[in-house]
């Protein structure tokens, strides 16, 4: 007992070593890609502390406020205060726009939404970036938040109901949330459903409700009677915990049941055996003591110190980096999480660390105050740009069906157009077009480049850009994203693109554009939402239909082989080298080996090689660009030539295509 709370160590130490698989998940989720599963078993020890709770809850406003405020006074004055250290830590250590963006999620994590506002801008947790925002892993506070609210809610309904109607009640929610979960994963399901439910991403809390309610499962299991079998079960729980996590297996969610098992069977079982060792140790207890704090403090750490490294991350900084954020969080704990937070105290905090991330966010960073402005210049914006107005490129043009994108990617927001796109200009106005650059973003990223080198005085040519996906993978379906319709390709729209190519002669070579190797991934099912051959040898078939289909109209394919990408962020890498005066080893993290870039597009490049032996097509690849053995740089004298990993900025692409003109006019010439 410890006060009138009865203490659970194997709690303890079970929260201990899921701050422990965060951590390694977090820290390095390449070898450990599926310590993720940490996060689970928070949320199932969150349910069984609150369902054991519940016998202590009357049901009344007044219990349900306040265990409210109780819930709220312990966690919302830590996040404050470490939203407001972050933000503090940033303009030191941080590029500005990184703080910027910091300071606009922090708001909504203090209002209990940071969940909600990733799903919205970043729906795949695995694809996102963590290198840049400090506070990306606060989306589970918004998680625990909206679980305390529900149960409030709940509580209050389930005390005025008799027990037989509210305990069906929960299993239909609990099952209804697993059903959720995962029903929409299945490929049948899918297909029954379409588009009318849309597949839960990895931050919505209504499909985790589930996980919660085992919490409360706890309490209805039954007991043992032999320390054998409660041994073995709890070794059963270790072992459904423990595997699946090193597993190398990035993203499932096949063994989020298998964690949730094997987490429920600890709390209940290990108290019965002899086995309690394997939790209830001083490393584990100290852990789990410290979880919370130590789950808020590791990232912005992680972050800040990687930002001062400018090289790839070694076993020592790791190693650096975890004993700092022990450090850290057992101080903050000391300090801040361990202090009894009055209301009166806290709430006044509270709105002092808002208010903070608001002024912050509305000066975009103090970008003015800390940004020169040699690093205003890392980014020039491209104005040149014009839309096409001209009455005959849009004859038999079906704008609904070719669901274009509205502004470019490599348009600053200051420029951006503000009306809806069909077509943007290339090259000379007063010429007709005469060929047709179609794609991605990487597609708009070249737009400026193509508009300059073929508006050179003496070398004129003219062409359009049709910002929209127009898959090369014939029969392939790209799937909608949360970037918009335009990424979607179905059958309607490559009929609408071929009919457009065939009543245009004056159109006699398209331009694709694209990152290759991420439609290959994302490419999954055919028009008619079957499994389509998503091997390399599928996907070359289906490009080489594609390039059959344009031949046919009489016109040539130009394929742009990827750009490369890079391991680090350009644009910020290069704020922060100008900020922190970094020596010339610095710029190592702006190359881009050939054997890196052959590690990850040769298989694409070959593809594209293939359809040019064939006669095809042509392609444009950035081999021709650099040195024979260089590396490809995506910063140099001051110059900036990628906006960033893989998206070639204005200067970049003008250079880009100033390399490639003599090439690329011969093959539009052909």
């Amino acid at each position: 007992m410890s006060g009138n709370k009865v203490f659970f160590e194997h709690i303890n130490g079970l929260r201990g070593l899921a701050i422990i698989l965060v951590l390694l998940f977090h820290l390095l989720p390449d070898v450990f890609p599926c310590c993720f599963y940490g996060v689970d078993v928070f949320l199932v020890i969150t349910g069984y502390l609150l369902f054991l709770g519940l016998r202590n809850q009357d049901g009344s406003l007044l219990s349900c406020g306040r265990f409210a405020m109780k819930r709220a006074g312990r966690i919302l004055p830590p996040v404050a205060i470490l939203i407001a250290l972050t933000l503090v830590a940033g303009f030191f250590l941080l590029d500005y726009q990184d703080v910027y963006e910091a300071s606009r999620f922090g708001r909504y994590i203090m209002s209990g939404t940071g969940n909600i506002y990733l799903n919205r801008i970043a729906a795949d947790y695995f694809a996102t970036d963590f290198s840049g925002n400090p506070l990306m892993h606060m989306w589970y506070i918004g998680v625990t938040l909206q679980v305390y609210l529900l149960f409030i809610v709940g509580n209050a309904v389930c005390k005025r109901l008799p027990r037989r109607v509210w305990l069906p009640m929960l299993f239909v929610i609990a099952l209804a949330s697993l059903a959720w979960r995962y029903c929409l994963s299945i490929d049948w399901v899918k297909a029954l459903v379409g588009n009318k439910v849309a597949e839960p991403s990895y931050y919505e809390t209504l499909p985790r409700v589930w996980e919660v309610m085992a919490g409360g499962l706890v309490l209805l299991l039954p007991e043992v009677n032999s320390k054998w079998k409660g041994n073995l079960l709890t070794i059963v729980g270790v072992l459904a915990i423990v595997l699946p996590v090193m597993a190398l297996y990035k993203g499932g969610a096949a063994m989020f049941p298998v964690v949730v098992l094997g987490t429920v069977l600890i709390i209940r079982y290990m108290p019965a055996g002899s086995l309690s060792c394997l939790l209830c140790n001083r490393p584990l207890m100290f852990v789990g003591t410290i979880s919370f704090s130590l789950y808020l403090v590791h990232l912005p750490i992680f972050v800040c110190y990687k930002s001062c490294l400018f090289r790839t991350v070694t076993w020592t900084d790791n190693v650096m980096m975890l004993a700092l954020s022990f450090l850290i969080g057992w101080g903050f704990y000391l300090l801040v999480e361990r202090w009894k937070w009055g209301w009166k105290i806290w709430v006044p905090v509270y709105v002092c660390a808002y208010l903070g991330c608001c002024f912050v966010k509305s000066t975009h960073g103090l970008q003015d105050f800390f940004e020169t402005d040699e690093e205003r210049l890392l980014l020039p914006e491209y104005t040149q740009w014009s839309k096409e107005e001209s009455a005959d490129i849009f004859r038999d043009y079906d704008m609904t069906a070719l669901n274009v994108q509205t502004g470019l990617y490599t348009i600053m927001e200051a420029s951006k157009p503000k009306e809806e796109i069909a077509m943007l200009r290339i090259g000379d106005q007063h010429q007709k077009p005469s060929f047709v650059l179609v794609g991605d973003s990487h597609a708009q990223a070249l737009y400026a480049g193509f508009d300059a080198v073929c508006s050179n005085a003496g070398e004129t040519r003219a062409g359009v850009f049709l910002s929209t996906i127009i898959s090369p993978f014939w029969n392939i379906e790209i799937p909608p994203l949360s970037l918009g319709s335009a990424y979607y390709c179905n059958r309607a729209k490559m009929e609408a693109f071929l009919h457009w190519l065939e009543k245009h002669s004056e159109l006699k070579t398209v331009v694709v554009s694209q990152y290759w190797r991420e439609r290959m991934i994302s490419n999954k099912y055919d028009w008619d939402k079957k499994h389509a051959d998503c091997s390399v040898a599928g996907h070359t078939e289906a490009l080489r239909e594609f390039c059959k289909r344009v031949k046919l109209l009489g016109k040539n394919v130009v394929l742009m082989a990827p750009p490369p990408d890079f391991e680090f962020h350009p644009a910020r890498s290069a704020r922060l080298v100008k900020k922190h005066n970094a020596s010339t080893d610095a710029y190592k993290i702006f190359e881009c080996s050939h054997e890196r870039y052959t590690k990850r597009h040769g298989h694409v490049v070959r593809m594209l090689k293939q359809m040019e032996s064939e006669g095809l097509a042509s392609v444009l690849e950035p081999a021709s660009v650099v040195s024979a053995g260089a590396p490809h740089l995506s910063y140099e004298n001051g110059k900036l030539y990628f906006r960033d990993k893989d998206h070639l900025s204005v200067t970049g692409s003008i250079m880009y295509m100033t390399k490639l003109k003599e090439r690329f006019f011969e093959l539009i010439s052909e």
